[in-house]
């Protein structure tokens, strides 16, 4: 039974259960065990989690008080029961220690201060932080003679440092050996860091391995060989020695002498061998640059007999790899302009596949990065050329006369005339352009291209929302979607497009079937990732739905945002995330979440932002918050090195800019700045704010 209990317990803790709902979760969980569970200690008043706790204890008789033997009361599952039944009981017991009593901490001088510091420490060793905070000790002799001992510190140094100084004799603050700073004292390691910085750090490790006995450098020991060897110090050895000292070298060693033997162990160990090596190898060079004697090569010369340079046709040196396959068949610069045209060739092919579908090839380059196609349009005979580059996607290449748009907003457009027959591609009936308009639902659809609809001379900032405003004149409700949302979130896009066209085949669920429970950060995070345009947040409050416990719903709550011009005050709270498992229509669970939001937490405040590019606010009105005003444009930024990522404007700052950017000017404003290193700016159309008031 102890072993079930156990595993129960730790799927409980798993699926992130309260502590009240432990008899609930064994009902659900096993049914007959509770029943078992149920039945046991019937002569004892005990509740369902003291009958576990007995069990997995074995406790069969009811604990009690050691002053009064009164039956002890278990005030939580994870502590248990206590000793005494109440705080008088613990007073007049002997084994309680008053803390108030001043007389404990009054300062002997006939006793070290090291042996008096024992009194304010716990049994493992460390300092009670319990006895720090009485009264009695803050005005007793003894904490002011450990302040006067250590006087030489600041005045926040924490009672850890003060012992460490006492205990160690120091009488003087801690400076770093490298730049005179004082050093930091370090909790955790309960001793002073040995440096102040990163870079003292590198330089004391700089100071320790630079060392009397240091093993002499590759260029010492070249230089050493040289001399010895241009000297003639060295014995002369027949052919014979060194072949059979080659070939024991070949045993030892499968891949090859220069990865398992390096020069410099064979130049320290074999001298003489090697200088009669290199005198009948003279015609291979020397690499003084690289310190490289170019041993694995000499050897694989004598074993092959050869006894000369190998040359390419170019009538350069051949490139040798190493001991096991020796030389290529061409030079360095043969084999790159080889490999060079063959991936050229390659190239070109995989394009030509590509292009081949919808045009018809007239002429074909012959270089990787430069030259042109000329190609021929099969809808309209159109003849224009276009540039080969290795880095460009050409299957969206587009003909200029009769295919002039994106690629992606036809993507988008197919996917709409397939659920509803009446979209027009680039409407201008209204007398401006909407990339997709839905007649029968007025609704349109507009993608935006970060690049072409960042701000510029003929984009401003309320481009978006002027865009937005007429179309509202005339009744059209129109989302406006950005490339990276399509780009990295293009299934969230898809499914949002369907439930505002009502064109969704999805399961219908009510939200009394539904359980509420408050959910941890990394279920909330995947859930948000994969279903919310805006990924995941900075909630304090994760709110989940469970439908026969699985996750179908998510509300986050947070204090409101510095990042929107909001102040956090007491007892108010912002909406920050709401989202749906894909494929479900859940009717009323945003209502049911927010309302057990409220009942739980009691917030006087509630604030919400609604993109006006997606949402028209209905379901804030639902739920019963109402439209307190309409935000003005925000904007982001993005880069030419990441064209698919916005950075909000809050991570951009003028005071975070000189540590974020590699060219900053203190005269210049933040879009300067931002402008001088390589970024632009992006605006949206605003939010629309509501507010829930107590």
């Amino acid at each position: 039974m102890k072993q079930k209990i156990n595993n129960i317990l730790c799927e409980k803790s798993k699926s992130d259960a309260s502590v009240h709902s432990i008899e609930n979760y064994f009902k659900k969980y096993d049914y007959n065990l509770y029943l078992e569970i149920t039945n046991l200690f019937n002569d004892y008043n005990l509740r369902f989690c003291e009958k576990i706790y007995w069990i997995l204890n074995d406790i069969s008789i009811p604990p009690k008080c050691l002053h009064c033997n009164k039956l002890l009361k278990m005030t939580k599952f994870q502590s248990g029961y206590g000793i005494f039944c109440s705080k008088k009981c613990r007073f007049h017991n002997n084994t309680y220690v008053n803390y108030n009593n001043i007389s404990l901490y009054e300062y002997d001088c006939s006793i070290d201060l090291k042996q008096q510091l024992t009194k304010l420490l716990r049994t493992d060793g460390k300092i009670n932080s319990c006895i720090l905070r009485q009264r009695a000790y803050l005005n007793s002799s003894l904490n002011k003679k450990i302040i006067s001992e250590t006087a030489f510190l600041s005045d926040n140094a924490t009672y850890s440092e003060r012992f460490y100084c006492i205990n160690n004799d120091i009488k003087s603050l801690q400076s770093c050996s490298i730049c005179g700073n004082v050093l930091k004292f370090s909790k955790q390691r309960n001793e002073y860091l040995y440096a102040c910085s990163v870079s003292c750090i590198r330089k004391i490790r700089m100071w320790k391995s630079s060392s009397d006995n240091k093993k002499k450098t590759t260029e010492e020991i070249y230089k050493s060989f040289e001399e010895y060897y241009h000297n003639n110090n060295y014995v002369n050895i027949s052919i014979e020695d060194i072949l059979k000292f080659i070939n024991d070298r070949c045993e030892k060693t499968n891949n090859g002498i220069s990865h398992a033997f390096s020069d410099t162990k064979i130049l320290n160990e074999n001298k003489d061998i090697i200088c009669n090596i290199i005198k009948l190898t003279e015609y291979i060079k020397f690499e003084t640059v690289r310190n490289d004697l170019n041993i694995s090569q000499r050897f694989y010369h004598i074993i092959n007999k050869l006894s000369h340079r190998q040359l390419c046709k170019c009538g350069n040196e051949l490139y040798y790899r190493d001991f096991r396959n020796g030389y290529l068949n061409n030079c360095k610069r043969c084999g790159f302009m080889i490999g060079g045209s063959n991936r050229a060739k390659n190239h070109i092919e995989r394009i030509k596949t590509i292009i081949s579908k919808r045009y018809i090839i007239h002429e074909i380059p012959n270089q990787l990065n430069s030259g042109y196609f000329t190609l021929e349009c099969n809808k309209c005979n159109h003849i224009d050329r276009y540039e080969l580059n290795s880095g460009r996607a050409f299957k969206y290449i587009h003909c200029k006369n009769c295919e002039s748009y994106c690629q992606t907003q036809r993507e988008i457009y197919n996917i709409v005339k397939q659920r509803c027959p009446d979209a027009i591609f680039n409407d201008r009936s209204l007398g401006f352009e909407i990339d997709i308009y839905i007649p029968s639902k007025k609704i349109g659809i507009e993608y935006h291209g970060l690049y072409w609809h960042r701000e510029s001379d003929r984009i401003d900032k309320n481009y978006h929302k002027n865009k937005y405003l007429k179309c509202k004149e005339h009744n059209i409700r129109l989302i406006q979607i950005f490339e990276d949302e399509w780009m990295t979130k293009s299934d969230i896009v898809i499914n949002r497009l369907k439930y505002i066209l009502g064109v969704t085949n999805n399961y219908k669920l009510h939200a009394r079937k539904c359980e509420i429970r408050e959910i941890n950060n990394t279920l909330k995070d995947k859930f948000l990732e994969k279903y919310h345009i805006q990924g995941k947040d900075k909630s304090s409050i994760r709110l989940g739905a469970f439908y026969k416990n699985r996750l179908i719903a998510i509300m986050t709550f947070g204090n409101t945002r510095k990042a929107l011009g909001h102040k956090s005050n007491v007892n108010e709270y912002e909406l920050i995330r709401f989202a749906t498992i894909a494929h479900f229509n859940i009717n009323g669970i945003g209502s049911k979440l927010f309302q057990y939001f409220i009942k739980r937490y009691n917030p006087s405040v509630i604030i919400s932002f609604s993109d006006i590019r997606w949402n028209t606010g209905k379901f804030y009105e639902i739920i019963g918050m109402k439209l307190d005003h309409i935000s003005k444009p925000n904007y982001w930024y993005f880069n030419k090195q990441n064209m698919f990522k916005r950075y909000h404007r809050f991570n951009f700052r003028k005071q975070l800019l000189k540590y974020k950017l590699n060219n900053y000017n203190n005269d210049l404003t933040e879009w300067q700045n931002m402008q001088l290193n390589g970024y632009y700016r992006i605006w949206d159309c605003g939010n629309l704010v509501f507010k829930w008031m107590k």
